[in-house]
């Protein structure tokens, strides 16, 4: 066989796009522009071609073409049904692929398949997050569920991802079990260049695939700030086709190269878990907006159910477009260079503001929900009553706290009249007005009303006790370092056990010389103090909580800890209030569990993964986990952080440390250094406030109720206001039920299409599980694999119940689709 032939036997997929950051050193305005002057540029090069192909993901820029310019519109929507504008990720967005929980993937999904169905009539099935800083393990059933059975990505790359990969083509598996046929783009997703330069980026990119495939990939298009390929492209890659002694290349797109490959994929390598570490320390960059983030996610995953509740039992209309909206400024805010934290300073006021209107969205469709369902209900009874709602399918005893605009008197009942413990706590007016807290027991997605009978004194009951430096219950003993402010010891009553080994909540200050992104970084190592000089009291003490207040400082900052303990509880909430003031400086909380062979646990989005206490900072979502063996007791022991809007941390062995905000300037990217004598902008200066939950256990995190517990913390119980009435509905009563606690019910919405019921559960503990379902007297079950994500559409009036994917249609025959083709 001559040499021509065997070059010519290799087939280059030449993919022409524009990657285009619509936030970055710019504000979103300016990324709406340049989307806009892209796109026209592009339906210029494919009027002038009869085969060039254009590569394109993300339902936001299409979005923001059909609102600026119809026109242009039109023509995309022609070159899309001609085959040649190629819609690629199904998503809305570009996303971080670390920090949004499973819900914002599903809904990026929801909202981007179904608009390109809607506008193009076309399904992505090419995953594609190509400059995306890491990838979590749950991504691969998420993108099967959604229509999507085919990954692009680049980062992180080689030399910077934690475990080398096998191939630049492979079949990726996740948390769960699901594949994707996955390739990471070999080189760049942006080169222009000459003949000669296009011709050593095509033989780089064929070399960089095993040659028995006979196709690979290479990516052109001026990118970043938009462009996408020239002329100058377009004419060099005609001229090296027509070069015998080059690999034929072609325009095309990713899922042609896919397909082209699928008969010889078998061979291919499994990669499973994660890909990690692109830029470690955008896990904390601009902690405010990834606050904001996570309030904002579960702040409409609530409302949602509540809307959906309503509506099941009282016909209260579900208002989707406002859903919609809602979730659309949270993805388009998930973008990876806005939630990670590596944007200029100006664009976070935008994203700020963006958030706010995603939570107050929320919060109007929330009341409406709960107060059509409250305003039925019967609050008979002395004094006000106080109506609390569960957002959970199962039942949950959690604090809550009440403001009255008067001081509450006597003795407060539950539904069946049964007192009910609660303490007078600081009321945030300077007026006379009484704050309570009380523990609430909620059925599941339900509510249950408490009242005031006074007549009844209230009773002198004894509770959780703070005295000097120590909080106890009949759990716990916790003894604050007076001189520190750490926890000097945290005693397990049951277990007879010590739960550190040491100081913990060690307020510890690190240096932070790395840039935004944290390129190159594997941790902070760099310790240069600690807060000290610690002012304890107790702030807080009887029947239900005690608490001690905890005051440091270091430099210019202070650090403001209220450690909480309720009478029953097995968990320490630890709510933080930082004012920082220092730059190029870090702040990590640390807590070293006292066990041996530790395993750390991290949650992901809809999955969980497992990774070396090796000190290297990484990415959670809701919780951390150190389990290990306590050789005294003869069992496994551990300890569990919660959090409420923190993503970077690190274990190293037994010790966990939370990075709680970063003092680094903005928009700083290697190799560029901050020149002496300039003033730069730093993130996080200023107060912020966050809460750390700390859940030791006895046995491995499964049985101690982790996931619900941090679901319980990012989705707390809320309170409606009524007036004592007679009503048709009871003081207590329970919605919608799910089975065992393990399985949550991740999502309840209203069906997209109709007036069915969309139920998202995930099996939460990586065991197999049956589930069961009840509501209003009907039960069903369904089977559930490890770590599984299932959605159902649930008709209540023909009680009927039918399995679908994330973008709810019955068109896409891999709705439950997992080892579909690696035979």
């Amino acid at each position: 066989m001559s040499k021509i032939t065997d070059a010519r036997r290799h087939t280059v997929h030449m993919i022409g796009n524009s990657h285009i950051d619509p936030v970055w050193r710019w504000r979103w305005q300016e990324g709406y522009a340049t989307v806009h002057s892209t796109f026209k540029a592009i339906v210029e090069r494919l009027r002038e071609t009869d085969d060039f192909i254009f590569v394109r993901g993300g339902a936001q820029g299409h979005a923001w073409i059909e609102e600026a310019d119809p026109a242009l519109f039109r023509e995309i929507r022609r070159f899309v049904r001609q085959g040649r504008w190629i819609i690629v990720n199904g998503w809305w967005e570009q996303p971080d692929c670390n920090m949004p929980s499973g819900e914002s993937f599903a809904r990026h999904a929801l909202y981007g398949q179904r608009y390109f169905k809607e506008k193009f009539g076309v399904i992505a099935t090419v995953g594609y997050n190509v400059d995306s800083f890491g990838h979590n393990a749950g991504l691969p059933q998420l993108l099967l569920q959604s229509g999507m059975k085919y990954y692009v990505f680049m980062r992180p790359g080689p030399g910077e991802i934690e475990r080398e990969l096998p191939a630049e083509v492979f079949w990726w598996e996740g948390a769960d079990g699901s594949l994707v046929l996955t390739a990471r783009i070999p080189l760049n997703y942006a080169f222009e260049g000459d003949v000669e330069g296009f011709r050593d980026h095509i033989r780089k990119c064929r070399d960089a695939v095993p040659a028995r495939l006979g196709h690979s990939m290479a990516f052109y298009g001026v990118g970043n700030h938009g462009g996408g390929p020239t002329k100058r492209a377009i004419a060099a890659i005609r001229q090296l086709d027509a070069d015998p002694n080059e690999p034929r290349v072609i325009f095309s797109h990713p899922q042609r190269f896919f397909e082209a490959i699928r008969t010889k994929s078998a061979a291919l390598p499994l990669v499973k878990g994660e890909f990690q570490y692109h830029s470690a320390g955008c896990f904390t960059s601009q902690s405010e907006i990834k606050r904001l983030n996570r309030r904002a996610e579960y702040a409409l995953i609530a409302a949602e159910k509540y809307a959906t509740m309503a509506h099941a039992l009282t016909g209260q209309p579900v208002r989707r477009g406002e859903f919609e909206r809602g979730w659309r400024r949270v993805l388009f805010n998930q973008h990876h260079d806005t939630l990670p934290g590596t944007s200029l300073m100006e664009a976070y006021e935008d994203a700020r503001a963006e958030l706010h209107e995603a939570i107050a969205i929320a919060e109007r469709e929330q009341n409406a929900a709960i107060h059509a369902v409250a305003r039925d209900v019967d609050t008979t009874g002395d004094g006000p009553p106080v109506l609390v709602f569960n957002p959970h399918a199962t039942t949950v005893r959690a604090p809550i706290e009440v403001q009255f605009n008067f001081m509450p008197r006597g003795q407060l009942v539950d539904a069946d009249g049964r007192p009910v413990p609660f303490q007078f706590i600081r009321a945030t007016t300077l007026l006379k007005d009484g704050r309570i807290v009380f523990e609430a027991e909620v059925p599941p997605l339900g509510y249950q009303c408490y009242t005031f009978d006074w007549q009844t004194p209230r009773p002198e009951i004894a509770g959780a006790t703070a005295d000097g430096n120590v909080l106890e219950n009949r759990h716990w003993r916790l003894e604050i370092d007076p001189k520190t402010g750490d926890i000097a010891r945290l005693y397990d009553r049951d277990a007879r056990r010590e739960v550190f080994r040491g100081a913990a909540n060690q307020a510890i200050v690190v240096e932070d010389k790395f840039d935004t992104w944290g390129h190159a970084m594997r941790g902070f190592d760099a310790t240069l103090g600690a807060f000290d000089k610690a002012k304890v009291s107790v702030l807080e003490r009887g029947p239900v909580r005690a608490t001690l207040r905890v005051e440091r400082r270091y430099g210019r900052s202070t650090l403001r800890q209220d450690v909480s303990l309720c009478h029953e509880a097995r968990q320490i909430d630890v709510r933080c209030f930082v004012d920082w003031h220092e730059q190029f400086e870090s702040l990590k909380l640390a807590f070293p569990v006292d066990v041996t062979e530790p395993r750390a646990t991290f949650e992901q989005a809809y999955a969980v993964v497992q990774r070396p206490g090796d000190g290297h900072e990484t990415v959670m979502q809701r919780w951390v986990d150190v389990t290990g063996f306590d050789e005294a007791a003869g069992e496994a022991l551990g300890l569990a952080i919660l959090n409420n809007g923190k993503y970077g941390c690190d274990v190293r062995g037994a010790t966990i440390r939370i990075t709680a905000l970063r003092g680094c300037p903005y928009c700083w990217h290697h190799p560029h250094q901050p020149e002496k004598g300039e003033r730069y902008y730093f993130m996080d200066q200023g107060p912020q406030e966050f809460v750390l939950s700390l859940l030791p256990h006895t046995g491995g995190w499964q049985a101690a109720g982790v996931p619900l517990a941090a679901a319980v913390l990012n989705e707390p119980l809320v309170y409606e206001f009524q007036y004592p009435k007679a009503g048709r509905r009871p003081k207590r009563a329970e919605g919608l039920r799910v089975e065992p606690p393990g399985v949550a019910l991740a999502a309840l919405k209203l069906a997209e299409d109709s007036d069915a019921l969309i139920a998202r559960l995930y099996e939460a503990t990586g065991k197999a599980t049956k589930a069961t379902l009840s509501f209003g007297g009907w039960r069903f079950t369904r089977s559930l694999r490890a770590g599984e994500v299932q959605t159902l559409k649930i008709d209540l009036k023909r009680r009927k119940v039918q399995r679908t994917n994330l973008i709810e249609s019955q068109e896409l025959s891999i709705a439950a689709g997992r080892k579909w083709g690696r035979k």
